[in-house]
């Protein structure tokens, strides 16, 4: 619809998709390694957001588009403005859509998985720590007072 009633608006979708695919991607690719234990060494189960290196990078990928936005494709500042309204709106409903996931299998899974590797023994560790810590503060604190309460006063 867009493409045929403001073509210029299609500009905006463009740079959102290759932003998310180039950047956002990287970095789900590298939480989603992590809280399903995937190996670091493989691609495998991420393949969706993998782009291949030898191809073109990434960041030159992304600054290239960006100069081409803002240098070589003529606009008028009307549609520069819509444009970057159009932009905006994109971005708010790609969040929207990443939001939902909170609600799929998959993102209990991969939570389940982070609790299992992640948080539970973290609070091991901490409660260990804490117990030593206890433990060791009253032993030392009897050693060191034992001989106050041996002796009777004067």
């Amino acid at each position: 619809r867009i493409s045929k009633e403001d073509p210029v608006l299609v500009l905006a979708y463009i740079y959102h998709e290759y932003a998310g695919i180039l950047a956002g991607g990287q970095i789900i690719k590298r939480i989603v390694k992590k809280a399903l234990g995937l190996s670091k060494d493989s691609d495998d189960g991420v393949q969706c957001f993998c782009m291949r290196e030898n191809v073109i990078a990434p960041k030159i990928v992304m600054s290239q588009m960006k100069k081409i936005l803002n240098e070589d494709i003529a606009m008028t500042e009307d549609q520069r403005q819509r444009v970057v309204g159009e932009g905006v709106e994109v971005f708010r409903r790609n969040n929207a859509l990443v939001n939902t996931i909170h609600t799929t299998s998959a993102w209990t899974d991969a939570s389940r998985a982070c609790l299992k590797r992640v948080v539970f023994p973290l609070v091991g560790i901490f409660v260990f720590i804490g117990a030593y810590t206890a433990w060791f503060t009253f032993v030392h604190y009897e050693f060191v007072h034992a001989n106050e309460f041996d002796h009777e006063g004067p």
